[in-house]
């Protein structure tokens, strides 16, 4: 539970979190909290948001790069795993054989 002097006693207690009015003067006593300029928190904000894109830009990129990566070793296991077509076989997408129409073998 955070501390938030400006949090008036309806919505405490709507949360279960009710204090004394003595209590919540003294803790504001001993803790104020700090005025923060907008440009300090403005640049913290901006900040941030640059954080956020280089790792959402990180993720993309690897995302991409084990797509690449995939196909890669897709393609090379099927290579390995089919055999190799022989001079007179039809290779794999050619239909017919490896001679040309209309010649003969």
């Amino acid at each position: 539970m955070t501390f938030d002097p400006t949090q008036d006693e309806s919505a405490a207690a709507d949360n279960g979190e009710a204090l004394p009015a003595r209590l919540r003067a003294d803790l504001a006593r001993l803790h104020p909290v700090p005025a923060v300029p907008s440009g300090v928190d403005a640049a913290v904000r901006a900040a941030g948001r640059a954080y956020l894109a280089r790792q959402r830009r990180v993720r993309l990129w690897t995302r991409a790069g084990a797509a690449i990566a995939a196909t890669i070793v897709t393609c090379v296991g099927l290579r390995l795993a089919l055999p190799p077509a022989g001079p007179g076989e039809a290779g794999p997408g050619v239909a017919g054989g490896s001679a040309p129409a209309g010649r003969p073998p």
